[in-house]
């Protein structure tokens, strides 16, 4: 497949991406093939990359499931506790081993004998210190720790509880590791992974969206409260890590309980409720940006149709370099700028350069560079001449499209519309740049070399000198037509 010509590739890349009305399911297609991970390493790496959940809930999934479904691998994990060596999870996450692997699926689990390599450039867990846990002694939870599982217990009475909802998720043990090693001490990391993991739990269970879930949502976890304690809200009593599946498909499974109390709506059971949460990451989101980008082309001519397309597949491919886990949330900082090189090379895959007599490869790498830009725009309120200034750069009509399509990309279908990200910044952006003429490109220099030679002056260096001058003065505004424009130039050719 690798030696398919350009021209083939990009002609079926060019039917689902222009045909169809959601490319995303020819994308996925493509995916479960094989296509993506043989053909295009700049799509297949957005697989994995988590995204922050309070600004990305778009890809996460949430099922119901048999309490026995995972209940081998807790009671496991709860036989150990109190008898283990203790551990940081620094420590554990960096040092821990498996000779066998339990890696439990739908409704059951499946065990795998596999070799001694699970852990490939780890050393052995030494050490039972915890000198960087860095909690109130009477807040610190108590952490206890296998080779291959890890509890923390915070020690909330169960009888305190009428409720309690077992949640299980998977997190990739990379991932994992970012946030373990970015966070400052253990409670952190328990905040980095389970809460917005908690928080997803507590949308989707209709019967608490009443005084819980606001609590939940307005309460920030800190280290002076058992993770989120009121009188009607949510505690997390106890988190299990089971790192036993890393050795299967390199990922950590998570168990942690959500005792609720004074939820009188609720209806009880006689055994906790179980839920398997799937966390979305960047790729899913790009799947969603490139539906909405469809919905936004019809009135472009070809060549344009091509470049939002491909700017809304490419927008965020300088995420996988720059994602990382720091100050208690996922961040990408500067992924815009670095989308640029992975987006080059995509394109070169393509064979797309110019279409139609439209430099359609200058313009996507463009749109993948500013594709913040109206948002950003939006919060600074800037000047005309920031307008004018990125037009020189990038049509901001596509630029708007491509911006609101990963606006919209964000939405869940399990989020109340209600709830839904708007496109309110890209249509403020759009309607500025409409006012001041500007949505498809930046304005003509009203001043000309042979205006200057009219003026007496021979071509000279000093000719672009005064051109570009006077050219970010109308930028700006300070001048309006050709008259105030030769004014400006008379002035700085007496200097």
């Amino acid at each position: 497949m690798t030696d398919l010509p350009k021209e083939r590739i990009w002609g079926e890349i060019e039917k689902l991406l222009l045909k169809a009305r959601k490319p995303s399911i020819g994308l996925r297609w493509l995916y479960d093939l094989g296509v993506v991970e043989q053909l295009f390493p700049e799509l297949k790496s957005l697989v994995g990359v988590p995204q922050e959940s309070e600004w990305h809930p778009e890809g996460w999934s949430f099922s119901a499931l048999p309490s026995e479904a995972f209940g081998a691998s807790v009671a496991e994990a709860f036989r150990i506790y109190g008898r283990s060596s203790t551990f940081t999870l620094r420590q554990f996450v960096f040092g821990s081993s498996a000779n066998a692997a339990v890696a439990p699926t739908g409704d059951s689990a499946t065990h795998t004998q596999i070799s001694d390599t699970s852990f490939p450039d780890l050393e052995a867990a030494v050490g039972t210190g915890t000198d960087d846990i860095f909690f109130p002694s009477e807040t610190s939870p108590t952490i206890s720790a296998e080779s291959e599982s890890l509890v923390w217990s915070f020690g909330i009475p169960a009888t305190l509880t009428d409720e309690v909802v077992r949640v299980v998720f998977k997190i990739s043990l990379n991932n994992m590791r970012s946030i373990v090693f970015s966070a400052v001490d253990d409670f952190e990391i328990v905040k980095g992974i389970v809460q917005p993991v908690a928080v997803f739990v507590m949308n989707m269970l209709g019967s608490f969206e009443f005084a819980s879930e606001q609590q939940f949502h307005n309460k920030a976890m800190n280290a002076h409260s058992s993770v989120f304690t009121l009188p009607t809200g949510v505690s997390v009593s106890a988190v299990i890590v089971d790192a036993r599946t890393a050795t299967v498909d390199d990922n950590v499974f998570f168990y942690f309980d959500l005792p609720f109390v004074r939820n009188v709506e609720f209806i009880h059971n006689e055994t906790p409720l179980c839920f398997q949460v799937k966390i979305g990451d960047v790729y899913y989101h790009t799947l969603l940006v490139v539906d909405r980008a469809r919905e936004l082309i019809d009135d472009l001519p070809y060549s344009k149709q091509v470049t939002v397309m491909l700017g809304a597949l490419c927008h965020d491919f300088g995420k996988p370099a720059t994602t990382r886990f720091f100050g208690g949330r996922w961040r990408s900082h500067a992924h815009d700028e670095a989308g640029v090189e992975p987006t080059v090379s995509f394109l070169d895959k393509l064979g797309i350069h110019t279409l139609d007599g439209y430099d359609v490869r200058g313009q996507i790498i463009q749109l993948v560079r500013y594709h913040l830009k109206p948002g950003e725009f939006y919060k600074a309120q800037p000047g005309d001449g920031a307008f004018r200034r990125l037009a020189r750069k990038v049509e901001p009509d596509l630029l708007y499209r491509v911006a609101r399509a990963d606006t919209l990309g964000r939405n869940a279908d399990w989020i109340p519309p209600e709830k839904w990200f708007d496109a309110v910044p890209q249509e403020w952006f759009i309607e500025r740049a409409r006012e001041l003429a500007v949505e498809r490109e930046a304005p003509k220099s009203l001043l000309l070399g042979r205006h200057l030679i009219e003026l007496g002056l021979a071509p000279s260096p000093d000719f672009k000198r005064i051109l570009d001058a006077v050219y970010e003065m109308q930028l700006d505004g300070r001048v309006t037509d050709l008259d105030e424009a030769i004014e400006e130039a008379k002035k700085l050719i007496e200097k």
